[in-house]
């Protein structure tokens, strides 16, 4: 029995524990049914979020869409407030224009599941307006050109192998050779071929008509005689076998004649006649003179480097035997004078068939187009180009194409320009500062040295949130010039410490209002005193390491006056100048030329050496903007967002 009550008792303790069990099941389910649907009116929530966040993104795109297809994007009323229902919800955006900054506002809307109030998420965009310069790509400033119609492109016994443009005439010289099977030719008048002048100057093996003629084949003081009777004129002095030999096909451009003469009294003997001989007779004009015959060996020159005697002249007529010079002297006195001969030499100026190529037949240029002819030495000129006129292309027209220069708007960038003279530096400074007024005046006294070789300095530019936005700084004891953006200068600049090696890190535009001069190698990346012309001036990296220089006047790349020859001064970089470029002897140059004029003038020292250069990548912001008041073409680059 005890047994029997005793399991009645538990039965009884099952069921309420049963009954307990169960409410708390029930309260656990309504539980997890209540936060199953609270997780998924969140999940919904937060996707309307996302999705209104995307709409905001996309009334952006549009608004600045809008701005980009404009024809003048500082219109105010462009932005205008515009709703789009797009898939999901709807966007709204506005923009409010303050000079040439936009602030652009968009908010996207879309339906809140819970059945409250619209979910709406709200963005803002700064969009900065700049008018776009003409020529303002990569193509048009990765090129030599020369901008000048009344000066004609001269390139003399060096090889170019990068993309040249004249929008005047080409003239090539002597071994001049425009090579590289991408490179391209771009003439907007014509192309002529021809040798530089050279000379030849030969002592002559025969002589007759005075007392020991042949005592003028050298100067040793040992003279041809002539007596002359009073008032009377000498017998013939005519000099011969001077023996040229030119190279075959070349075009004689001037003959000179010089004779070492003395009289036995002063002022008693004169020319008579001074002619060239040709086939051993008088020919052309005589050049005597009525100068008297010193009592002392004077040397007399008769003709110039261009004069032809007035008569022409061929390669077998002056190599003949006898072609050479006659002289006839007079008495002035009314006694018997003695006129002596002690040399008699003979310089021909000739050109001779140059070795000037535009391509090779088995290397073409990619391309020449040339508006004008092409003429090769003393052959016809021809329209198109070809092959006769040592001409090779794997496309050859007569339709240049982009001949004009890059355009740049130094006003705007001396507004602009950071640091420039209306954005000084926000740390540290330049010395001698960007200006001495506030002007754009090409006033800043003084030529700006931006090297020094015994002090640095640091000068940059941050905005408002602390970004750099420009730099122009120097240390010279590690030799980097660390730059960035567009900096300008109301004067001239320098890089001027002779032979100094200077490493520049980072991309930019120094802007000169007036001068540059080059006397240091400046080298793409890198530090210390290591030259890039000893590891190579083609192997540079512009993407990252590019700068422009750029004069409103004139630009001069040489070698400083202290500067031994074998110590170059170079540039791995770009250079333009509103005026003409002069590249002298011995400087070394990997980059483009953009220049009203490109002069390489012929030295003592021979030629500059020019290389390759590698793709650009892209340009700076000094190549490619202007002021958007006048421009006629413009660009929206986007700032920063928030919301």
């Amino acid at each position: 029995m005890r047994l029997l009550e005793r399991l009645k008792a538990q039965e009884g303790i099952t069921l309420i524990m049963a009954i307990g069990i169960l409410g708390v099941l029930s309260l656990t389910g309504a539980t997890l049914i209540y936060y199953s649907t609270s997780n998924v009116r969140s999940a919904s929530a937060s996707k309307g979020s996302e999705t209104a966040y995307t709409l905001a993104e996309a009334g952006v795109a549009q608004a600045l869409s809008v701005l980009n297809s404009s024809l003048n994007p500082l219109t105010g009323s462009i932005l205008a407030p515009t709703t789009l229902q797009l898939e999901g919800g709807s966007v709204t955006y506005s923009g409010t224009l303050s000079a040439e900054t936009w602030t652009i506002t968009s908010t996207g809307t879309v339906a809140n599941p819970t059945g409250a109030a619209p979910i709406k998420r709200t963005l803002t965009r700064s969009a900065q307006v700049y008018g776009l310069n003409s020529g303002a790509s990569v193509a048009a400033w990765s090129r030599w050109y020369a901008d000048s119609t009344t000066t004609c492109l001269t390139i003399e016994d060096v090889t170019i192998t990068m993309p040249i443009a004249t929008r005047g005439d080409l003239c090539m010289r002597g071994s001049a050779a425009i090579t590289g099977d991408t490179t391209t030719l771009e003439v907007g008048d014509d192309v002529t071929m021809s040798a530089a002048t050279t000379s030849s100057n030969r002592s002559p093996s025969a002589a007759t008509g005075w007392t020991s003629s042949s005592n003028v084949y050298s100067s040793n003081n040992s003279d041809a005689t002539a007596s002359i009777a009073a008032s009377s004129q000498s017998a013939n002095l005519d000099v011969t076998g001077f023996s040229f030999n030119l190279p075959t096909g070349s075009v004689i451009v001037g003959i000179e004649a010089r004779i070492e003469r003395r009289a036995s009294n002063s002022n008693s003997v004169e020319d008579y006649d001074v002619f060239l001989l040709k086939a051993g007779a008088p020919s052309g004009n005589d050049k005597a003179s009525t100068t008297d015959w010193t009592t002392s060996d004077s040397t007399r020159t008769y003709g110039t480097s261009t004069d032809l005697w007035g008569t022409t002249w061929t390669e077998a007529q002056v190599e003949a035997s006898n072609f050479g010079v006659r002289l006839k002297a007079r008495n002035l006195t009314t006694s018997t004078r003695t006129a002596y001969v002690d040399h008699v030499q003979l310089t021909v100026y000739y050109d001779p068939p140059p070795s000037t190529t535009i391509g090779t037949a088995g290397t073409p240029l990619a391309s020449v187009q040339v508006a004008g002819t092409c003429q090769y030495f003393t052959q016809s000129a021809n329209s198109p180009c070809s092959s006769t006129d040592k001409v090779w292309a794997g496309t050859i027209g007569t339709a240049p194409q982009n001949l004009s220069k890059p355009a740049v708007d130094l006003a705007y960038w001396y507004t602009n320009g950071k640091p420039g003279p209306l954005n000084n530096c926000t740390t540290g400074s330049f010395p001698g500062g960007f200006d001495n007024d506030t002007t754009y005046n090409n006033s800043r006294s003084g030529s700006a040295e931006v090297t020094p070789t015994s002090s640095s300095y640091t000068c940059q530019v941050h905005d408002a949130l602390g970004n750099l936005v420009g730099e122009f700084s120097w240390n010279h004891v590690t030799h980097v010039l660390n730059i960035k953006g567009t900096i300008f200068i109301d004067g001239d600049f320098r890089f001027d410490d002779d032979g100094q090696v200077v490493h520049y890190q980072g991309r930019g535009i120094v802007y000169a209002a007036g001068d540059i001069e080059f006397d240091e190698l400046v080298c793409a990346g890198g530090s210390g005193t290591s030259s890039c012309v000893t590891s190579g001036m083609e192997n540079w990296d512009p993407t990252q390491n590019m700068l422009i220089v750029l004069a409103g006047g004139n630009a001069e790349y040489d070698q400083g006056s202290t500067q031994a020859q074998a110590v170059p001064s170079g540039l791995q970089g770009l250079i333009y100048a509103n005026g003409d470029c002069t590249v002298h002897e011995n400087f070394h140059t990997s980059g483009p030329i953009v220049c009203n004029r490109i002069l390489l003038p012929a030295e003592a020292n021979g030629w500059p050496t020019y290389y390759d250069w590698p793709p650009l990548g892209s340009l700076v912001e000094g190549q490619m903007y202007s002021d958007p008041d006048t421009a006629g073409d413009f660009v929206v680059v986007a700032g920063l967002q928030s919301g």
